[in-house]
C-alpha cells in the first residue's frame, strides 16, 4: 500500500474543509447564502408587522364609526317629552325699516333685523335663503321698488348677536328715483329654510322720509 506524504495529506485535509464550508455557506439550490435567506425573511416579516399594523388601524378606526353609528341610532336614548324647535315664523325686529345714513334728512336705505322664531316664539338661527322686496302700494299700480336675494352663504353671514338678541341683518339701498310723494314703504320677506323647505313670510309697513 502506497503512503500517503504528510504535506499531500494537510492539502487534502485543507481542500476537503473549504468544499465543506462552501456547501454549509449555500443552500436551497439557488446559489444564495444563509446570510441572504435570513435577510429576505426579515424583510417579508418587516412588510407583514407593517400590514398588521394598518389593518389594526382601520379597524379600530371603523369601530369608532360604528360606535357613532350606534349611538346616533339607538333611540333608547330618545327624551320622549324633549319638544323640538320648529321653524315658525320670522319677523321683523326693533328698529327696522328706513334710515337716514347721511343725516340729509331723506332716507336712503332700509335696514331689516330679521328674526325667525320657533312654535314658541322664541329666536331661532336658520340656514336657508332670504327674499326682500320692496313695494310702493299707495298707486294705482303697486310695483316693485327694490328686491335682493340672500343666498344661503351671504344669510349665514348676516347673522349677528348683540343687545337685541340674535338676529340677521339685511340692507338694502333705496332707490334715488322714487315716486315723488311716496311717504309708506310696503317691505316683504320670504324665507325658506334650507333644511325641510319650510317656508315662512313677513310684511310691514313702515314710513318714509324723502
Amino acid at each position: 500500500m502506497r503512503s500517503i506524504r504528510p504535506h499531500a495529506l494537510t492539502l487534502w485535509v485543507a481542500t476537503g474543509l473549504l468544499s465543506l464550508s462552501a456547501c454549509s455557506a449555500r443552500i436551497g439550490g439557488d446559489g444564495r447564502s444563509l446570510s441572504e435567506h435570513n435577510d429576505e425573511l426579515r424583510r417579508d416579516n418587516q412588510a407583514l408587522r407593517q400590514q398588521i399594523d394598518e389593518t389594526q388601524e382601520k379597524l379600530a378606526l371603523l369601530e369608532s364609526e360604528l360606535r357613532v353609528y350606534r349611538h346616533d341610532t339607538d333611540t333608547t336614548r330618545a327624551i320622549p317629552d324633549a319638544v323640538t324647535p320648529v321653524f315658525s315664523a320670522v319677523e321683523f325686529g326693533r328698529y327696522s325699516g328706513p334710515i337716514d345714513n347721511d343725516r340729509d334728512g331723506f332716507d336712503d336705505e332700509v335696514r331689516l333685523y330679521v328674526k325667525p322664531t320657533d312654535q314658541q316664539g322664541r329666536t331661532l338661527v336658520v340656514p336657508g335663503r332670504a327674499v326682500v322686496q320692496l313695494l310702493d302700494v299707495t298707486s294705482d299700480e303697486p310695483a316693485v321698488l327694490a328686491e335682493r336675494t340672500w343666498e344661503p352663504g351671504a344669510w349665514d353671514e348676516a347673522h349677528r348677536s348683540g343687545f337685541t338678541g340674535d338676529h340677521f341683518t339685511l340692507v338694502l339701498p333705496l332707490p334715488e328715483d322714487l315716486r315723488p310723494g311716496l311717504d309708506t314703504l310696503n317691505v316683504v320677506l320670504e324665507l325658506t329654510e334650507a333644511n325641510r323647505g319650510t317656508v315662512r313670510r313677513a310684511q310691514a309697513v313702515y314710513p318714509l322720509h324723502r
